[in-house]
């Protein structure tokens, strides 16, 4: 049953990313007039020397935010979609280590983005006006769709951190009882999978948005 659910997990967040591409181009080419030339993007190296201290600095914690977050994912979801044993071995160290470093990455990164990715009166007119996130405004981003959804989906994240990490603790004591314990370990993947969905797709929006702010 868990590893339906992760199929349609992920098979839902790449149809979300590949409607969400599509919308994009569309977009594009109606306000370049049917010319579908994108614009010339900067490189790394450009960005990164474009950056301030402090911009560097969220950086690090955005990458390893990532790095984190794909470590668990990958020693976490792999034995339930192939192997079907649970975790164990050196995958389940690994887990086991990348997860308070992911606790406090997440704190640092609410830190350094809960001021950015607040909502106000224009994201609630916005999404009054059209729940979509099709469209995107070239002289307001902060009011476009796509940095709506992308707000929307950090808070949900950071939200479902929380059962998260406390359905994997209360697992390990055996304060409820055996069968409480179960049931916390897999409220854990269900919440994970939730969790590692919202962080998929606010990754995605937040590239999405920054590159389309870096090419104007």
């Amino acid at each position: 049953m868990y590893q339906i659910c992760l199929i349609i997990g992920f098979v839902l967040v790449l149809a979300a990313i590949v409607l969400h591409q599509k919308s994009m181009r569309d977009v594009i080419t109606v306000k370049s007039g049917g010319n579908n030339r994108v614009p010339t993007q900067k490189s790394l190296v450009q960005i990164i020397m474009q950056k301030s201290f402090g911009q560097l600095i969220v950086m690090l914690i955005h990458l390893a935010t990532f790095l984190c977050f794909v470590v668990l994912a990958v020693t976490g979801f792999y034995p339930a979609l192939f192997t079907g044993e649970p975790l164990s071995g050196y995958s389940l160290m690994l887990h086991a280590t990348a997860s308070p470093v992911l606790a406090v990455c997440l704190v640092a990164l609410v830190l350094v983005r809960a001021h950015c990715n607040r909502f106000d009166r224009k994201d609630w007119d916005h999404l009054q006006t059209s729940f979509s996130w099709k469209s995107f405004d070239e002289h307001n981003a902060a009011s476009s769709a796509t940095v709506i959804w992308s707000k929307i989906f950090f808070w949900l994240m950071i939200l479902l951190s929380l059962p998260v990490m406390l359905s994997i603790v209360l697992s390990m004591f055996p304060i409820f009882g055996t069968s409480w314990q179960e049931f916390f370990y897999h409220l854990h993947r269900y919440f994970t999978l939730l969790f590692v969905m919202s962080g998929v797709l606010f990754a995605y929006l937040t590239i999405v948005s920054q590159t389309r702010q870096s090419t104007r």
